[in-house]
């Protein structure tokens, strides 16, 4: 015969309060019981459960996501300290639903961004007068940004610290690699920006007129 562990209603009652406390909202939420072993146990589900909190018998719990892994498990010998760890459990599930996946926010801008290199393009290091020159155009091309785009001083400080990287690039890279480096760095900023799709489509075609002014860098 199966054995039910159950939560007092007081108990299900704080762990309430602590969704709210956190700032979850209750309603996201849904009590199911699993079978462990020989015995059913509470179940608290996020939505369609990928995240939960399972409560064990003798104050057990295994929840996801944690502090610092996906699933974690803790044993403790009173309600009152499992309830330092429900907290612990309703945080992390904040942080992780809240959190954006910079990941496929990247993938998103990458369809933004498209220059085809020609097969015949010498990967030969950038001569110092030219490196110059690219750092004149990255100046001008911060400026333009800044007016275009209309940035805070942060979003400005940002965009510029990014483009100096690429001035300090064109001095120890090799012509091909850096422009993969400009690639990238645009796709950066575009994702430090949080542009729209016609934004940061827009922000690529500026770079990408600094990028075909040198024209045996990339080809026509």
């Amino acid at each position: 015969m199966v054995q039910m562990h159950k939560l007092l209603k007081s108990q299900k009652n704080e762990v309430f309060k602590i969704l709210q406390k956190v700032g979850l909202e209750p309603a996201n939420f849904s009590w199911t019981t699993q079978q462990v072993q020989d015995i059913r146990v509470p179940r608290l589900n996020y939505l369609d459960g990928k995240y939960y909190f399972r409560f064990g018998e003798r104050n057990q719990g295994i929840y996801s996501p944690g502090t610092e892994r996906i699933v974690q498990e803790v044993s403790v010998h009173l309600w009152a300290e499992l309830t330092k760890w429900v907290k612990d459990w309703a945080s992390s599930l904040k942080r992780e639903i809240e959190v954006p996946d910079l990941w496929q926010e990247m993938e998103k801008y990458k369809t933004s961004v498209s220059l085809a290199l020609p097969e015949q393009l010498l990967n030969e290091p950038i001569p110092t007068y030219e490196a110059e020159q690219i750092a004149d155009k990255l100046h001008e091309l911060a400026n333009e940004i800044e007016k275009q785009f209309q940035l805070t001083e942060d979003q400005n400080q940002f965009v510029r610290s990014k483009l100096t990287y690429l001035v300090d690039a064109a001095k120890r890279q090799r012509s091909v690699d850096w422009v993969h480096t400009s690639i990238g760095v645009s796709i950066t900023i575009m994702l430090g920006l949080a542009l729209a799709p016609d934004r940061a489509k827009e922000l690529w075609q500026l770079i990408e007129s600094l990028l075909r002014g040198f024209i045996h860098l990339i080809g026509s």
